[in-house]
């Protein structure tokens, strides 16, 4: 298991503002790079402020690598008390 950082937690939705068609970009007011940076930086202010976030590690399987999966490939970190 590993820790998400912010620049981790920030490339996905920027990718997907970054990538909204032409017609979705302007009612949203998401015109130029600059638009897109500072409404990501608002996003994850919000949502991710004081969290952490963990992601499965890689794990190698047939034919490519494919994410972990927690309680399987990934150990549980806080099993339930019996």
């Amino acid at each position: 298991m590993r820790r998400l950082t912010p620049d981790e937690l920030r490339t996905h939705p920027a990718v997907q503002l970054t990538v909204l068609p032409a017609y979705t970009r302007r009612a949203l007011q998401l015109q130029g790079e600059i638009a897109v940076k500072a409404a990501v930086d608002r996003l994850t202010e919000r949502v991710f402020a004081g969290l952490i976030v963990l992601a499965p590690d890689p794990v190698l399987g047939v034919m490519h690598q494919q994410p972990g999966k927690f309680g399987v490939t990934e150990p549980d970190r806080f099993p339930p008390k019996d």
